[in-house]
């Protein structure tokens, strides 16, 4: 009994069952106060961390462990793994939440899902702190994170892990070589690759290196940091997630006989000198009615509303953008203020009041000045979304193009630049795209699905059904959810 309380591996062999690899043993019963993990995809980093996190709650009462990432909502899924992981071991824990970030333990332990907020998670203090996806993870945001258990609780534990993402001065990859290099009772780090979990397919992995690039090989699965720069998005993440479905643009009357407006969407605006002036609508998919009930409560998100023009006075533009906002309801307008989108904004800001009323709802206007930190936070958002197949592309050929010929150079201090090189083309589209994919709001980031919703089966019942790779579906004619 001794050494199921006080050892994670024999907890896993006694309790679930289950053996560990050898390098997920070496991690559980590592001593140091910070354990760093660097991984390839599919190694078992996930499963790891959910054993020691359930270990940690169920063997010692009034525990409270915390959980960051950098991968959206990663730390609320891995918190529903952990859940699993617990009742097979025969205790019982419960959300306290709506939310699903809270887990409660009858002992009084209980695991937190935290948003990136330094905020939210300066001040707490924790036994165990996770942070999953680190290289996602700011800095600052690191600093806050690591005060809640090292300098505020002197028996507190840090695990950090993630595949390797971040420049040569990012905190992740310091944190990480100081454990190759000095392991000690303060930091001890850890490398395993994709090849190195003993149940992988090895052919399919094989397969998989002849048919992405190597660089993001490298980095993925074989979990080695990179310095060199290299297109941002893959040709599988793009070519995976679109689909011909109908979206509406200046020139397409609107579709939607059944649905004479349009639910709440997020509406980012890149303002142009020479090149194009853009608008770009993300809606959330309404796929009540049994459509993808599969997905749990992760939305699915859709671009509804895609236009742009040369050379367009920048009134007449913004005329256009009130027009789109009689058919949708705008939620949040994020308007880039660099250079002439600064004038351009103060025109869209100064009408908004003279169209109100022939608006779909009271949309508010950010005004969002664009730097490389905001640019890597909106578009590794968008990159997630892709990944996890929660972002449905349309067929629309100038964004395709621009999203596959975006760059990401590792600049100095570990900061990315990310962009269209200007001798490739442009990237207006993929910009103001990504301002809409910043607007998202955390508490929008779930929906609770009505699998029984009769009205929105009838809908799409006998419309064409497109379906994504992992099984995700969207309508034809994709109705937004209000």
């Amino acid at each position: 009994m001794t050494a199921v309380l006080n050892d994670p591996v024999s907890f896993a062999h006694n309790i679930l069952g289950r053996e560990l690899y050898d390098y997920q043993q070496k991690v559980a019963r590592s001593q140091a106060r910070t354990r760093v993990l660097c991984c390839g995809r599919q190694s078992g980093k996930s499963e790891v961390l959910a054993l020691i996190a359930v270990h940690a709650a169920t063997t010692r009462s009034d525990q409270v462990i915390s959980i960051v990432s950098g991968g959206e909502d990663a730390a609320v899924k891995l918190l529903a793994r952990i859940r699993e992981i617990a009742a097979d071991a025969g205790y019982t824990a419960s959300f306290t939440d709506d939310y699903k970030n809270v887990l409660a333990f009858t002992n009084g332990s209980r695991i937190e899902a935290l948003p990136l907020s330094e905020r939210q998670i300066r001040g707490n203090t924790v036994n165990l702190l996770i942070i999953d996806e680190a290289g996602m993870v700011s800095d600052a945001l690191w600093d806050a994170a690591s005060a809640t258990t090292i300098a505020a609780q002197p028996t507190g534990r840090t695990i950090v892990a993630g595949t390797p993402w971040g420049g040569r001065d990012h905190w992740f990859r310091n944190l990480w070589q100081r454990g190759m290099e000095q392991p000690d009772d303060a930091v001890e780090s850890f490398h395993w690759t994709s090849y190195d979990a003993p149940r992988v397919d090895r052919q399919q992995l094989d397969d998989r290196k002849k048919t992405i690039r190597s660089d993001q090989f490298r980095r993925e699965y074989m979990a080695e940091w990179l310095d060199e720069s290299g297109s941002f998005l893959t040709t599988e993440e793009i070519n995976a997630s679109t689909l011909p479905y109908t979206y509406t643009t200046d020139v397409t009357p609107w579709p939607y006989a059944s649905q004479p407006r349009g639910g709440h969407v997020y509406a980012g605006i890149d303002w142009g000198m020479s090149d194009y002036n853009v608008l770009a609508c993300l809606a959330t998919l309404d796929d009540n009615g049994g459509l993808n009930d599969h997905r749990g409560n992760d939305p699915i998100y859709f671009i509804a509303h895609l236009e742009g023009h040369q050379r367009l006075p920048y009134q007449d533009f913004v005329d256009r953008i009130w027009k789109v906002g009689t058919h949708y309801r705008f939620r949040h307008v994020m308007s880039e203020t660099n250079g002439v989108g600064e004038a351009a904004t103060q025109i869209l800001a100064s009408t908004r009041q003279k169209v109100l009323d022939t608006l779909e709802g009271a949309p508010k206007i950010h005004r969002v000045h664009t730097s490389s930190e905001s640019k890597t936070d909106n578009y590794g958002k968008l990159k997630l979304l892709l990944q996890r197949r929660q972002l449905v592309l349309p067929q629309h050929a100038e964004l395709l193009k621009q999203l596959n010929n975006l760059q990401y150079v590792e600049q100095q201090h570990g900061k990315l630049k990310i962009e269209v090189p200007a001798n490739v083309g442009h990237d207006d589209y993929t910009d103001a795209l990504s301002l809409a994919v910043g607007a998202i709001t955390r508490k929008s980031r779930k929906v609770w699905r009505d699998g029984h919703s009769n009205a929105i089966a009838r809908y799409w019942h006998d419309m064409q059904i497109h379906t994504l790779d992992d099984g995700t579906r969207i309508p034809h004619e994709p109705m937004t959810l209000d």
